[in-house]
């Protein structure tokens, strides 16, 4: 899903998503035993993303744990990608069964919020 102002940002994590299936599913099929699991992130805490979290959002190192703990599994069972954060799939799963007119107007006051927090924040520390 592309986000608004971040749409270079957006294109990449596509693209990375789209490779990552491609070539998982070149070595099945040329009979490699390489296992290749895209992880598909929500909102985490980490020094780069500290402000306006969406509620529930884990720290970096929990979002680590859970992946760590969660990638074997997947991989046992096939799958080509994995959500590991119980939330986060929820929040995925509920923007993609929204109308698109509703998801978008939810994602852009989203990105505001966080905008508008962090241009204050910045305000502050020039002050």
């Amino acid at each position: 899903m592309g986000m608004p102002g971040l749409a270079a940002y957006s294109a990449c994590k596509g693209f990375v998503l789209t490779l990552s299936k491609s070539t998982a599913r070149e070595m099945r099929a040329a009979r490699q035993p390489v296992d290749i699991l895209a992880v598909v992130p929500g909102d985490v805490e980490s020094q780069s993303n500290a402000v306006a979290l969406t509620p529930g959002a884990p720290s970096s190192r929990r979002f680590a744990q859970a992946i760590m703990d969660r990638a074997p599994r997947a991989v046992r069972l096939g799958r080509l990608e994995m959500t590991p954060w119980w939330l986060h799939a929820v929040q995925i799963g509920l923007l993609e069964a929204l109308p698109e007119w509703l998801s978008q107007k939810l994602i852009l006051q989203s990105f505001a919020e966080k905008k508008a927090i962090t241009t204050a924040l910045a305000a502050r520390k020039t002050q």
